[in-house]
């Protein structure tokens, strides 16, 4: 099974569904729709979960926006730095 890895501090966002996005570059590109991937804490690889990818969207940088932030449960002015 492949894995995705999130930092600790994300650990209980994801586990409650409060995080449901996720904003990778183009070098975590390679994760398609339907993918079960197991997720862990990308500082101690402890695994957190299993998720599935319902979906892909690209957005450039400049595109992101309110809605990205709420989804990835981030406020707004954190993604724009």
């Amino acid at each position: 099974m492949d894995k995705i890895t999130f930092f600790s501090r994300l650990e209980r966002q994801i586990v409650s569904g409060k995080k449901t996005t996720t904003i990778r570059d183009k070098s975590e590109s390679h994760y398609s729709v339907g993918q079960i991937l197991d997720a862990y804490t990308h500082e101690d690889n402890c695994k957190i979960c299993q998720i599935e990818i319902l979906s892909i969207e690209p957005v450039e940088f400049n595109k992101l926006n309110r809605t990205h932030a709420k989804a990835e449960n981030l406020p707004f002015v954190f993604i724009l730095k």
